[in-house]
């Protein structure tokens, strides 16, 4: 017989999870960081800097456009519902904050490709990283966003009381 995930249980996994997102997000300032040292800089215009920002951007807003799409809700039939239901939050959590952090890498990838200075690169990298945290952080605002989502089928998740 299994049982359901209790608020003692779902803080450690919550936990980990805000590590994981705050890692990949670090990653994109990191990266961006090391590229402002290897390439050299040199002269730039608005125009740059607005491609840099949008590419940085673009992602977080693919995550937050498909987020309704990626959340299955839980069956009311579920015997675990809440652990059914943080299963699903990490899978989201997973793809979203992939989407957020790869525009960050691409933009990095498109730098060497086109010959960007690394400062507009830089931001772009720092927006990328600022929309993994805002989109995926599990935080108590996403937790019932999510829980919302979960519990379309009747199930009681119950993921945003675990939260706390």
């Amino acid at each position: 017989m299994s049982t359901d995930l209790t608020a003692a249980d779902a803080k450690p996994r919550l936990r980990s999870l805000q590590y994981v997102v705050g890692s990949m997000a670090a990653a994109d300032a990191l990266v961006g960081v090391v590229g402002l040292l290897i390439q050299p800089i040199t002269a730039f215009d608005a125009t740059t800097l607005l491609i840099c920002i949008a590419i940085g951007a673009v992602g977080s807003l693919v995550a937050l456009g498909l987020q309704p799409t990626l959340v299955p809700p839980v069956p009311k039939e579920s015997v675990t519902p809440a652990n059914d239901g943080f299963t699903r939050l990490y899978s989201l959590t997973m793809v979203q904050a992939s989407l957020c952090t790869g525009s960050g890498l691409v933009l990095f990838a498109l730098s060497f490709a086109f010959e960007l200075s690394p400062l507009p690169v830089l931001v772009g990298m720092l927006v990328a990283c600022a929309g993994t945290l805002a989109v995926t952080w599990p935080g108590a605002g996403r937790l019932r966003r999510v829980t919302i989502q979960l519990e379309r089928a009747g199930a009681r998740v119950r993921l945003d009381e675990l939260g706390r």
